[in-house]
């Protein structure tokens, strides 16, 4: 196993002049080389030296994904300091509860994100990185396997942040099984050099790390950082771009199946009638679609929460591979893997070496291993964890040749398609505060796009004020908690256990068994109702201007952002900038230069056309 973390960026600088980043904002397309990635990254790590800044110290990192995002994570690593990396669709009330406990002593990040914080601390944006003098340092003495290297505070909760610490053997326990099991194949990479991913996870996130910032340098693989998510975009920029893998939450999956089920609708029937052929018949019988998306793509990653089993089955049947994992915060990312060659379909892969797992009577995963977290952040300062086996709070069950076949969540913690932990305690907090409320609880809904948090309520009077204390209690959630969907219990009171505490399964029992079934999206005569069918994965037939895409349409911050730029490719006119998704002014980046607009790959054309086979150079 490597000595520290800081290794892979001796592996960039071997890479010399490949392409490492490539980021995509609107029509601007601004290449980083690793050799460029790494001097950056040293650039930044004097100057943390220069400016006192200490091994052990914070570093609140807030941006969009960039190169300089993953420069100056490195840049950290280097100079020993510990980097806080927070969501850049996070609110501002939380970034600035994360600073209050953690105390940083530097800022760091997009200067729209950063301005929101409180001005007495320190601070440095992406701007000014690029100015940084040229002098480097390199890593301090001693970095080990027991140095921390990141505090990573899980999303959806307005409770007392708690951050998990991860460090450098932490990190290098997870990666080194897939580093290792990647040798036999290495020797083939260069028939197809380089290896490209299409990157649309938050680097805040640990399954956005392991493909953003850990896997590619094993590769020499160029990484694509997409900000614009409509299924449009995302085919374009795989055709043009040469994608090789797709990483994404499961929502952008559906989003994709829906866009291919609209553009061709006899794409199902196809599917259908494909079945029990060959992987190769089954590539050739679908190959215009394999040629919108351009001939190199061939393998879709899914993590940040459970893949519905129908956007599986539905791109395996096209001839892609899927590959799902599961893994945790706690414990730095991948616990289980499917083999990209030995896929087996439905499963989260069996146990990567170096994790010990087991099933406890109740069906609950527990693990155990060097990649798991022996330590929290929480008041101020860090607070051990005994090294034992963890509760993963998921249930499981294991198949004869040992993958695991992931059935649900034990735990109370819902996790959206958006990959978002949402907290039903903190939904449930801020609707109690509503006078009109008698009791709720917040349960998982199953929605076509997989599960998202649905509040029963009893009120104390009448029915009719119930939209109105939903809209109240949103005011006092994160963007990213706020409910889109509730329901009214038929009693006056919800079911309770002798001790009073309501008593979710009953609740979610019969909220399953009550629900309307979902259907398939209408082919609508009206495209913008046709396009909220797509995002929503519900039929909508009819709207009025008065709908509002939060409470009544039940698009969350994922679905308005694939709204706004399917709007800007339906009608060419440019949208604004969703909120918290800041913009630099030049398309210059502190590491590459900009490159014109490439032209736009028109939509995926239905079956009974032609598409041109001609691939970009």
């Amino acid at each position: 196993m490597r000595p520290s973390v800081a290794t892979y960026l001796d592996d960039m600088r071997h890479h010399g002049r490949d392409i490492a980043i490539v980021r995509h904002h609107g029509n601007r397309r601004t290449a980083t080389t690793y050799t460029e990635l790494a001097h950056l990254a040293g650039r930044f790590a004097a100057y943390l030296q220069h400016n006192n800044i200490q091994p052990g110290d914070r570093i609140l990192l807030w941006a969009v994904n960039s190169a300089e995002w993953i420069a100056a994570f490195y840049g950290c690593i280097l100079r020993g300091a510990i980097a806080v990396p927070l969501d850049a669709y996070g609110t501002a009330d939380f970034a600035t509860r994360i600073c209050a406990d953690v105390r940083p002593t530097l800022l760091l990040g997009d200067a729209p994100l950063l301005a929101q914080l409180p001005a007495d601390y320190p601070r440095l944006t992406f701007d000014q990185l690029a100015t940084l003098p040229t002098e480097e340092v390199s890593a301090i003495p001693g970095l080990t396997h027991s140095t921390p290297l990141q505090i990573l505070f899980t999303s959806g909760t307005t409770g007392d942040p708690k951050g998990i610490v991860h460090t450098h053997g932490n990190i290098l326990a997870s990666v080194a099984p897939i580093e290792s099991g990647a040798q036999p194949y290495l020797r083939y990479e260069r028939l197809i050099h380089p290896l490209r991913f299409l990157h649309t996870l938050p680097l805040s996130h640990v399954f956005g790390q392991m493909m953003g910032l850990w896997l590619p340098p094993i590769f020499a693989a160029e990484v694509h950082f997409e900000d614009r998510l409509a299924a449009p975009r995302l085919i374009d920029t795989i055709h043009h771009e040469r994608i090789s893998v797709l990483a994404a939450v499961p929502r952008v999956f559906a989003s994709l199946k829906t866009h291919l089920e609209l553009t061709d609708p006899t794409l199902s029937v196809s599917i259908e009638a494909a079945k029990g052929l060959s992987a190769w018949k089954r590539w050739w019988r679908f190959r215009r679609i394999h040629r919108a998306f351009g001939l190199k793509f061939w393998a879709l990653v899914s993590g940040g929460g459970a893949l519905p089993a129908p956007v599986e089955q539905f791109f395996s049947a096209l001839g892609f591979v899927v590959v799902q994992g599961y893994g945790m915060t706690e414990t730095t990312a991948l616990i289980t893997l499917n083999h990209p060659f030995h896929v087996k379909r439905g499963t989260i892969g069996k146990p990567l070496p170096g994790r010990e797992t087991k099933i406890t009577p109740e069906g609950e995963l527990l693990v155990r291993g060097p990649m798991i977290s022996t330590a929290t952040w929480a008041n101020g300062e860090f607070h051990q964890r005994p090294n034992a086996w963890l509760p993963t709070g998921d249930l499981v069950t294991a198949q004869p040749t040992g993958e695991l076949r992931f059935l649900g969540r034990a735990s109370e913690v819902i996790v959206t398609a958006s990959g978002v932990n949402i907290h039903p305690e903190d939904l449930e907090a801020a609707i109690e505060q509503e006078p009109t409320v008698r009791a709720c609880t917040v349960v998982p809904l199953q929605t076509p796009n997989g599960p998202e948090p649905c509040a029963v309520l009893a009120m104390r009077g009448s029915p009719d004020q119930a939209p109105a204390a939903i809209q109240s209690a949103n005011t006092r959630l994160a963007e990213p908690q706020r409910l889109t969907r509730w329901v009214l219990w038929p009693e006056p009171d919800l079911p309770r256990t002798s001790t009073g505490k309501v008593r979710r399964r009953a609740v979610s029992t019969w909220l399953a068994q009550s629900q309307t079934p979902s259907t398939a999206p209408t082919h609508n005569t009206d495209w913008l109702l046709q396009l909220l069918s797509h995002l929503t994965g519900e039929p909508i037939s009819n709207s009025t201007d008065a709908f509002r895409l939060t409470e009544d349409l039940h698009l969350d911050s994922l679905a308005r952002v694939q709204l706004a730029a399917a709007l800007e490719e339906r009608t060419g006119t440019p949208t604004d900038t969703p909120p918290s998704t800041p913009s630099r002014p030049s398309a210059t980046s502190a590491t590459g230069s900009p490159t014109k607009p490439r032209p736009r790959q028109p939509n995926l054309p239905p079956s009974t056309s032609s598409p041109s086979s001609q691939q970009p150079p």
